[in-house]
């Protein structure tokens, strides 16, 4: 009987898990499909460096100056390779892939994501400043579903910035650090409006139609959740809003299964 209990238990949180990554993959397509213009913009700036420096080899081949032309090889390597990065961030997220956690590195699982997100702010004269701190511990987290609530965070203070004209400051900050109980620390701080008290009984509510939580901060917080972390926020005191995400460490993750 027991058994029979606890075969059923997993059942429903494999069913649970199952319909946790469909939410999550439907919010990253929505996510791909409204960044795409954006992207399409980022990836036309390499292309178009591309095709104006091989102009600019062919006319010195054709003067004779081959000395130059190394140089030109080399700058055309580049933009080829920043277009290619640009595109495959883009696959990465689009790709549909089995849950999977593993032990992480903070310092590259932020740094990609804040990569991705530059491509949109660039466009908007954001400018995303990243504060990683030094030896943070590894994290045990599903990589990609993390980077989609980071990312979710940062367009949505975007959106918040934007609605009123950066106003207050064009830079929006990503900061990971170690809080004062151990966990890992991922923060978005913004110099928008803030949150009003109305939206803020609703935060986490499914399909809030608010600028603020466009991107489904339900959907972040069950991913979080399943992560064994929280996510919250606060209005910052001189303007502005910061939502935050904790995860516990990959030491201590191992010591809750163990017990």
């Amino acid at each position: 009987m027991k058994r029979t209990s606890i075969v059923k238990q997993r059942a429903a949180e494999n069913e649970a898990q199952l319909h946790l990554e469909q939410l999550a993959h439907v919010a990253k397509l929505t996510i791909i499909g409204e960044i795409a213009s954006d992207i399409a913009h980022e990836v036309n700036q390499p292309l178009a460096a591309i095709s104006l420096f091989s102009q600019a080899g062919k006319r010195l081949l054709e003067s004779g100056q081959y000395d130059r032309v190394a140089e030109v090889f080399d700058k055309l390597s580049q933009h080829a390779r920043r277009a290619g990065a640009i595109i495959e961030r883009i696959q990465s997220m689009a790709n549909r892939h089995e849950s999977e956690k593993k032990s992480t590195n903070c310092y590259v699982f932020v740094s990609e994501v804040a990569q991705l997100a530059k491509a949109e702010s660039r466009i908007h004269d954001i400018e995303i400043k990243v504060s990683i701190a030094r030896k943070l511990p590894e994290v045990v987290i599903d990589v990609v579903q993390v980077q989609q609530v980071t990312l979710n965070l940062l367009r949505n203070s975007m959106r918040a910035m934007l609605k009123i004209d950066c106003r207050n400051g064009n830079i929006l900050a990503l900061r990971a650090s170690l809080n004062s109980i151990g966990e890992i620390e991922i923060a978005v701080i913004d110099s928008g409006e803030g949150v009003s008290a109305e939206v803020e009984k609703k935060l986490f509510e499914p399909f809030l139609s608010s600028q603020k939580t466009a991107m489904g901060l339900s959907i972040s917080r069950a991913i979080i959740q399943a992560h064994n972390g929280r996510i919250n926020f606060h209005n910052n005191i001189d303007c502005g809003s910061t939502f935050y995400f904790t995860l516990p460490s990959a030491t201590r993750e191992l010591k809750a299964r163990e017990n």
